[in-house]
C-alpha cells in the first residue's frame, strides 16, 4: 500500500511540476499572421557610435517602432546604412540593438 502512495504522489509531482514554469502571455504580445502562425512583436532601438560629418564622435539612436525580431535586424542594417550614406561613419563596429524595453 505504501509503494502505490508513493507512486501516486510521486505522478501528481511530476504533473503538477510541468504547469510551474509555464509563463504567462498576454495576446497583445502577438500579432497574428495567416493561419495560427504569431510573430512577437516589441519596441526597437539601434544605439551606434559614429563620427559626424564635421569630425565629431557620437552616439546615434534610431527608434524603429513595434518590430518582429527580424525586422528588427532589418531597421538595424537600413538605418546603419542610411546613416553611413549621410556621412557618418561607424567607429569599430559599435552597435547596440535593443528589442523590447
Amino acid at each position: 500500500m505504501k509503494k502505490l502512495f508513493f507512486s501516486a504522489m510521486a505522478c501528481i509531482a511530476f504533473a503538477g511540476s510541468a504547469f510551474a514554469s509555464n509563463e504567462v502571455v498576454s495576446k497583445q504580445d502577438f500579432l497574428l499572421i495567416g493561419m495560427n502562425v504569431y510573430v512577437v512583436e516589441k519596441p526597437c532601438k539601434v544605439h551606434i557610435y559614429v563620427v559626424g560629418p564635421d569630425g565629431n564622435k557620437s552616439w546615434l539612436t534610431g527608434e524603429g517602432g513595434n518590430l518582429s525580431w527580424d525586422d528588427c535586424g532589418k531597421f538595424k542594417d537600413k538605418y546603419i546604412s542610411d546613416m553611413d550614406q549621410k556621412g557618418f561613419k561607424l567607429i569599430d563596429d559599435n552597435v547596440t540593438v535593443i528589442w523590447g524595453k
